[in-house]
């Protein structure tokens, strides 16, 4: 159906669109990149086609954008007045509004129409959850998940769970489509926990930890992390190595930053230490192709946030929030708000890095892009990594929130429990009886 040639353009981007948001794009790879580049080459007519329908133009501009294609904001010039705002009777069409809501976080430098569509599609959005009955609930259900944090900053996998639930809901909905996308996450999580098994048997075998028992013993939250890098079956090796590399480097860190002596500290450093590095292979770090700089760079400004305080109160290094309130004279708080736009300007550079025609592949570039994303989940609340008592009153870790993908609202505030690594076997969705394909 998506490179039918009688399918209307607008069913063929809300079937792609559908098939992102239910984790199921992946089989279909090749269909979505010919489908997308056919609408970019005939851009100009089907826009002319869509003329006043805000809801597909913001659909369309997101796909392709999200895709790396060039696509210029003045699409959405045709939704503006004389005085060059955005027309107000779009404030009552909500659907529209949402669209063009998440076009806009798909923002790079100088698009200044986008960020006033972000200001205006914010306003009105916020004024329909203040004002709009309890028989619009689906609605707003899609409206509060939405400004809670846009769909470009979601971990993937995560977003996947509740829109299953929200798209079984909705009136257009395939069912064919959702009995294949609850098969698929079912399949995919039976996937999660062979590899965690393995990564568990690979961790106990090496005792690392009974060595180390001060260090933290985060193999599932390590885990977590690199599903939210890659979550599609074929990156199985990449899972199984980022999520041993993290361990040890989760090691390291602890080493270093809380229970390493100086005498100890001097010595591991020489041991690791290359005496092969020269200052032409520093400067090669200011060369890294931008999609890896910024990539890297939120993943440094969200550990910051979450991290900071508790790192500062044991006298670890200098992070950037107190570099800033040292460097511009500010308060704390002061000094985090403007990580925080530091951290929007920096998606801001992600998304011009992120180009269809880009010398990485798309792997690659997706896995650069989920960075970020899986950075935000874990420290935007504080550090995901460790229990933060700040954020509940103390509480042992058998009790604490578990990582259930069926706690849509709150799990990406805390993270599994070392005793609480069964949840990987607790969230397979219900299918319905009988022949399904």
């Amino acid at each position: 159906m998506i490179n039918e040639e009688t399918v209307v353009v607008d069913d063929k981007l809300e079937l792609i669109d559908a098939l992102q948001q239910l984790g199921v794009a992946y089989h279909f790879e090749e269909e979505i990149k010919h489908a997308l580049d056919s609408i970019f080459s005939k851009l100009d007519g089907i826009c002319m086609e869509m003329k006043d329908n805000a809801y597909a133009i913001a659909l369309v501009f997101r796909l392709l954008r999200g895709h790396g294609f060039r696509v210029s904001q003045d699409i959405f010039d045709q939704f503006k007045d004389e005085k060059g705002s955005f027309k107000s009777n779009l404030s009552n069409r909500i659907k529209s509004l949402l669209n063009l809501y998440e076009a806009s976080y798909l923002v790079v430098d100088g698009e200044d129409t986008l960020i006033e569509a972000q200001n205006f599609t914010i306003q009105h959005l916020n004024n329909f959850l203040s004002n709009s009955s309890h028989d619009s609930h689906k609605l707003r259900d899609y409206v509060a998940n939405a400004l809670e944090q846009p769909l470009e900053w979601r971990v993937e996998r995560l977003h996947t769970r509740w829109f299953i639930d929200a798209y079984e809901k909705e009136e257009k909905m395939r069912p064919l489509l959702l009995e294949f996308a609850k098969l698929d996450f079912n399949v995919v999580q039976n996937t999660y926990k062979r590899e965690l098994k393995e990564v568990s048997r690979w961790w106990s075998n090496l005792g690392l930890w009974e060595k180390l028992p001060f260090s933290r013993d985060r193999l599932a939250e390590n885990y977590l992390w690199s599903i939210g890098c890659a979550f599609e079956p074929k990156h199985s090796t990449f899972r199984l190595a980022q999520t041993k590399a993290n361990c040890l480097i989760t090691a390291i860190d602890d080493v270093y930053d809380v229970y390493g002596s100086l005498d100890e500290l001097e010595l591991f450093t020489k041991a690791v230490d290359s005496p092969d590095v020269t200052q032409e292979d520093l400067n090669l770090f200011q060369d890294y192709p931008e999609i890896v700089r910024w990539s890297s760079m939120l993943l440094r400004l969200y550990n910051d946030l979450g991290t900071s305080k508790p790192e500062h109160q044991r006298g670890d290094v200098a992070k950037s929030i107190h570099c800033c309130m040292h460097h511009e004279g500010i308060t704390e708080a002061a000094a985090c708000k403007r990580i925080k736009e530091l951290i929007y300007d920096c998606w801001k550079k992600l998304n011009g890095a992120r180009r269809v025609d880009s010398a990485f592949n798309k792997n690659f570039t997706d896995i650069a892009m989920n960075v970020p994303r899986t950075a935000r989940c874990f420290y935007i609340h504080g550090d995901g990594t460790i229990w933060d008592l700040t954020i509940s009153p103390p509480l042992s870790p058998d009790v604490l929130v578990r990582l259930r993908l069926t706690s849509t609202r709150r799990c990406e505030t805390h993270l599994v429990s070392p005793s609480s690594r069964s949840w990987l076997s607790e969230t397979h969705l219900t299918l319905p009886a009988g022949n399904w394909l």
